[in-house]
């Protein structure tokens, strides 16, 4: 930046960070919708509708516990986890059984949603339904993650097409050529 466009001085490299940034914060929210997208592909179906609507029949009564006791920071410290993750696991495992029993497939989005939940609750009396909803999750999540990389990485080529083009420009120029900045040139 400071080499191409020297008078856009600190403010043209701070700028150039920023879209840096949002270009890696965009990717990944990009490639978090493909690897979900394909998520399906790879589930085990019996397994995920029994962990499904094991979380489906046993989460209420854990749901309904906590906020019993939600007042009680003693109590709740003592019960070792809270109503809302509950919530959000049921809530999300919900969404996710209805789309299946709809369209008899899975929704990525929201199966994916469903695990996730499920694994942030770490609720001490259900380890081994968390441990199997890490278990369908994990293979799944690498699946989805290396066709997201498949789609994704043919834009970092061109990127580097794009620099590659850019530095030849360069070199045909006779490489880096100091530019003195003064008040005609700033104005």
């Amino acid at each position: 930046m400071s080499e191409h466009f020297p008078q856009a001085g600190s403010l043209g490299i701070v700028l150039m960070i920023g879209i840096g940034f949002f270009a890696a914060g965009g990717s990944n929210v990009i490639m978090g919708g493909i690897a979900d997208h394909y998520l399906p592909d790879a589930l085990d179906e019996t397994q995920t509708v029994d962990v499904l609507e094991q979380v489906e029949h046993r989460f209420p009564e854990y749901a309904v516990t906590a906020e019993s006791v939600a007042d009680d920071p003693a109590a709740l410290a003592a019960l070792g986890y809270r109503a809302v993750d509950v919530r959000n696991a049921l809530d999300q495992t919900k969404v996710a059984l209805a789309y299946y029993r709809n369209t008899d497939k899975f929704h990525g989005n929201y199966t994916g949603n469903a695990l996730r939940a499920i694994l942030e609750t770490d609720l001490d009396q259900e380890q081994a339904l968390i441990e199997s909803a890490f278990a369908i999750l994990r293979p799944t999540d690498n699946y989805g993650g290396k066709i997201s990389f498949l789609w994704i990485a043919p834009f970092a080529f061109l990127i580097a097409l794009v620099f590659l083009v850019m530095f030849i420009q360069d070199k045909k120029r006779g490489g880096y050529q100091a530019v003195k900045l003064n008040k005609e040139s700033v104005g």
